[in-house]
């Protein structure tokens, strides 16, 4: 298992949902990831792996917004 941060609007979200459906908060945000990230099914084969990899910050002691990195990984790939 992996520890996820979120901000404070995303966990009202999450909560609001848990109570509404009776599941937990990690079968919530497993969901919510698992629907997000199949799309990286539809990224072409061309895209360097390698290179987005590298450019993630890895072990920061403040935490990787991996979201922000991932949106500026996905600019600069088009570029």
């Amino acid at each position: 298992m992996t520890m996820v941060n979120l901000e404070d609007k995303v966990m009202e979200k999450v909560n609001i949902v848990v109570k509404l459906t009776g599941r937990t908060v990690e079968d919530v945000v497993n969901d919510a990831l698992w629907v997000n990230l199949q799309k990286i099914e539809d990224v072409p084969d061309e895209i360097d792996y390698e290179k987005i990899w590298n450019m993630l910050d890895h072990d920061k002691p403040e935490g990787d917004d991996i979201l922000d990195n991932l949106i500026r990984i996905g600019e600069e790939a088009g570029d």
